[in-house]
């Protein structure tokens, strides 16, 4: 049961590290793998406490717990991990960073 809740976990970290590698510099490849650390490490230490595996911590389920000043912080991170791999998909393409 526990393998089949933290799947889509390792998944998503799976495509993160994914972008980490694409990263144009050290500062994007270093951002987005400590994003992704970030939200799995969240993501984990919440479905130990639900199958009772660790003590409750009081951390959020990124992107399902409600908890206004958490969803903001993953949402902003979520937005940095976006702007690495939209950097890293545009120099693999050959294309110019477009900045606004």
């Amino acid at each position: 049961m526990a393998r089949d809740a933290a799947h889509p976990v390792l998944r998503a970290r799976q495509r993160r590290a994914a972008v980490s590698r694409e990263a144009v510099d050290d500062t994007g490849r270093l951002l987005s793998t400590g994003i992704a650390w970030i939200i799995t490490l969240q993501a984990f230490v919440n479905i130990a406490v639900t199958v009772g595996f660790a003590p409750s911590k009081g951390f959020t389920l990124p992107f399902i717990s409600y908890g206004g000043s958490s969803m903001i912080s993953m949402l902003a991170a979520v937005g940095l991990l976006l702007s690495v791999a939209r950097e890293g998909r545009q120099a693999r393409v050959g294309g110019a960073v477009n900045s606004v």
